[in-house]
């Protein structure tokens, strides 16, 4: 009995050395990040850890002295990139690596919005259609891919931190800062395919959902007012909060918070940037993420028409906020260091709350340092054929009584575009050399629209693109009044694809989604047949309340 007894325990020893070995790695790293962590911890002051949970942008294609100081001084731990800070690549790899320089031990994050459509702010990168496009093809591994190739392209030029992708849901037509930036109106369709660019995105570097809870459902702009959503918290459940769930799932760095109210969760119209019942609460307790939250910039209308910098500063904190994000003035990057300083020495803010950030601030950092990329290098070529594979998959016809394809000898076609179009006519003079163009305003004055239906009475065809005719009536009367003509018209939405409730007695109506050189030159190709559309749409077009 007892060489039984020491056999067995002489077995387990070996099982769990082997069990051990095969996850040695696994437990090595976790060591190593916990006494990396520790140790920062332990060296670090005070101030340096407040300057971690501070993201700040900066004017300049080059370190600004104030950014300098924030940095060197205030050891702000992340930077977040604009337009204006980028000019080419070579620029942009010498400014981030610039950035980098002084950072010391500790890397920082250097963030931008670069979404894909509408929304990039490094104009030389490869051009990805948006999100709503990308919905339409229904393709996982498409959305994947493309998080792959965008993680890979701000990789190599130095950035860290993609703020993206936008799990907002497109449910009202009328939201004047979503739009084609939504997946769709479909809560499992947007958190499947955010979930995947997450997974694309975090293979090179640290995605950034927003924005928490949810910013679809509202016709005001939080860059300029402070939204209301009041829904239950039955329906938040299922619509709103589904997507960051997903992406919780997906293993999401970070989740930006928005500057919304939620009644639901607070009572006294705090928005969720500021309020401890949502940020600590439902995301912390209830949705189990441990994450970074890291705020929507602190001087957007919706927080300073509403609270000082230093108080949103403090009380986002308190609520539960990582990382204050002031994207624009120095003055106010260095208030809201100092308000927090003070906050902490007044005791409103505990050193643990700080600690319990820079922990997070650090975890997620670690990584950074010592991400593998088993995903390796990507070609300029495969990044090129993603986005128009996305795009060609996106095409979606609405409509075709028997218009397209166009025959390639067909020459008198008469374009008319918004200055959102340029793509589409430079796409279509390459099949249509004698092409007829005329470019409108998105709600053209009476005289515009006159000599623009007397050049086009002759025309055998007519294209006419749109971009939001919905929310422009003078714009949607130029359209009608096209058709009126009684002449074969293809109508291609360039916005949203909602115009199509209003020109449902068109011939042809198709549409890309955005107006990108990608989605121009699919558009094209199925207009001759070269292509099938395949596309399905993502919204629903009967929320304007119209057939």
């Amino acid at each position: 009995m007892r060489k039984l007894l020491a056999v067995l325990i002489l077995l387990s020893i070996i099982i769990i050395y082997f069990i051990g070995i095969s996850q040695g790695p696994g437990v090595n790293i976790s060591n190593n990040t916990r006494d990396w962590i520790e140790e920062w911890l332990n060296k670090m002051t005070l101030e340096e850890k407040i300057g971690q949970m501070i993201m700040v942008g900066f004017d300049g294609k080059k370190v600004s002295r104030e950014l300098k100081k924030l940095i060197e001084i205030n050891k702000v731990g992340g930077v977040i990139l604009f337009e204006r800070n980028i000019e080419s690549s070579r620029q942009l790899r010498e400014l981030t690596g610039s950035i980098q320089e002084l950072s010391g031990n500790i890397p920082l994050f250097i963030a931008v919005d670069q979404e894909g459509g509408i929304i990039n702010r490094i104009d030389f990168a490869q051009t990805f259609p948006g999100n709503m496009a990308l919905a339409a093809t229904g393709d996982k591994l498409l959305a994947y891919k493309m998080g792959q190739a965008i993680g890979f392209e701000l990789k190599s030029y130095g950035i860290n931190m993609n703020l993206a992708p936008v799990l907002d849901i497109s449910n009202n037509p009328y939201n004047p800062v979503i739009g084609l930036r939504s997946f769709g109106d479909d809560p499992a369709l947007v958190g499947e395919m955010g979930a995947y660019v997450i997974k694309g995105f975090q293979e090179y570097i640290s995605a950034v959902a927003k924005h928490f809870p949810g910013h679809g459902d509202t016709s005001v702009d939080s860059h300029f007012a402070l939204p209301i959503i009041s829904h239950s918290i039955e329906r938040l459940n299922e619509v709103e909060l589904r997507p960051f769930k997903e992406a919780i799932k997906a293993g999401v760095d970070g989740i930006m918070t928005a500057h919304i109210v939620y009644p639901t969760f607070e009572k006294e119209g705090i928005p969720a940037t500021l309020s401890r019942r949502i940020l600590t609460g439902l995301l912390r307790k209830d949705m189990d993420f441990d994450g970074l939250i890291i705020t929507d910039d602190m001087e957007m209308a919706a927080i300073t028409d509403n609270y000082g910098i230093e108080q949103a500063a403090v009380k986002s904190i308190a609520a539960g906020a990582d990382i204050i994000m002031i994207c624009g003035y120095y003055d106010n990057q260095v208030k809201a260091f100092k308000a927090i300083k003070e906050a902490v020495d007044n005791e409103i803010i505990s050193p643990h709350r700080i600690d319990e950030s820079v922990e997070r601030i650090l975890r997620v950092k670690y990584r950074i340092l010592n991400r593998k990329n088993e995903a390796g290098e990507m070609a300029p070529e495969e990044i090129k054929r993603i986005a128009e594979e996305i795009s060609e998959k996106s095409i979606t016809v609405l409509k075709n009584s028997d218009v397209i394809p166009l025959d390639n000898s067909i020459q008198d076609i008469f374009l008319i575009l918004p200055h959102k179009g340029r793509y589409i006519e430079d796409e279509l003079r390459k099949k249509v050399h004698q092409l007829k163009t005329c470019y409108y305003s998105l709600n053209p004055e009476k005289s515009r629209k006159d000599q623009i239906i007397k050049e086009t009475r002759n025309a055998g065809l007519i294209i006419i693109a749109t971009y939001n005719a919905y929310t422009n009536s003078e714009q949607e009367s130029l359209v009608k009044e096209i058709m009126a003509l009684n002449k074969p018209v293809v109508i291609i939405p360039l916005g949203l694809p909602y115009d199509i409730s209003l020109f449902k007695d068109s011939t042809c109506i198709l549409t890309g989604y955005g107006y990108t050189r990608p989605s121009a030159q699919a558009l094209i190709k199925v207009l001759f047949g070269e292509i099938e559309a395949k596309g399905k749409l993502p919204v629903k077009i009967d929320l304007l309340g119209k057939e």
